[in-house]
């Protein structure tokens, strides 16, 4: 319940930024980059500075993310080592 809250804020955010419908719709790749690099998915949450972990957990894209155990697994190369160093 609280992501649809936060995401609807997010929603309502960029549109009271932007003057018209295009320009709410070219600040959607802002909001959303920012969520994708901050909620765990391409790095561990645990290495993010104190401020911005602070805001991965409020940012409404982290929790699902942390919920499915396909973020959580490893990439692995075609030799079946990991393509990511530890």
């Amino acid at each position: 319940m609280l992501n649809a809250v936060l995401g609807n804020a997010l929603g309502l955010l960029a549109s009271a930024f932007s003057s018209t419908e295009f320009q709410a719709v070219q600040l959607m790749p802002a909001f959303l980059l920012t969520q994708i690099l901050l909620c765990g998915m391409r790095a561990p949450r645990d290495t993010n500075a104190t401020g911005l972990r602070w805001l991965s957990d409020v940012l409404p894209i982290t929790s699902p993310t942390t919920a499915s155990p396909a973020s959580r697994s490893r990439p692995t190369s075609p030799g079946g080592s990991s393509a990511i160093s530890p």
